[in-house]
């Protein structure tokens, strides 16, 4: 039977050095994206994925009201496929301005930052939002005449107490 020839004290210290650097490393690197980068906690690594809700558990809304007080919601994350369905038919770019809107939501959602609102409403006004009944749809028609707008976020929570799954504000 061979014996593969044992490695020093010193050479076998090196080893465990340089996969504890490297694996270090890698953890600043995962964790600084996470917090700094476009990644959320849950798609950096896994550090910190406990510490907030997976982000399909949150629902972004846009809301617009138009000037006789009338308010259209519709849902941008995670974006219904007939809402894509009708972009897609669309001729006029929708679909692109619909994809960057549900990325900008995406993100909001998953990291409750505020100040994503604004690109969010920006990225919206570039789509010609039509009303369907009390929501909207992208198409080429003339669109609604929006006076105000907001954006909503809203966590799946299972209240323990009630023994009821909720929709709460976030």
């Amino acid at each position: 039977m061979f014996d593969p020839p044992a490695l020093s004290e010193r050479r076998m210290t090196f080893f465990v050095r340089a996969i504890v650097l490297v694996a270090d490393i890698v953890a600043v690197v995962q964790f600084s994206q996470s917090v700094f980068g476009p990644q959320t906690r849950w798609k950096g690594g896994g550090f910190g994925m406990y510490t907030e809700p997976h982000p399909y558990r949150r629902f972004a809304w846009l809301i617009l009201t138009d000037e006789t007080g009338q308010e259209y919601r519709q849902r941008i994350w995670p974006l219904p496929r007939e809402i894509r369905d009708a972009a897609s038919a669309s001729a006029d770019g929708a679909l692109e301005d619909l994809k960057h809107l549900e990325t900008l939501a995406y993100r909001r959602a998953a990291s409750g930052d505020v100040a994503l609102d604004q690109a969010i409403l920006d990225a919206a006004r570039k789509i010609p939002w039509q009303a369907n009944g009390d929501s909207l749809t992208p198409g080429s028609g003339e669109p609604v005449s929006e006076t105000q707008s907001r954006i909503e976020v809203y966590e799946v929570a299972y209240d323990i107490g009630a023994g009821v799954i909720q929709s709460v504000p976030k």
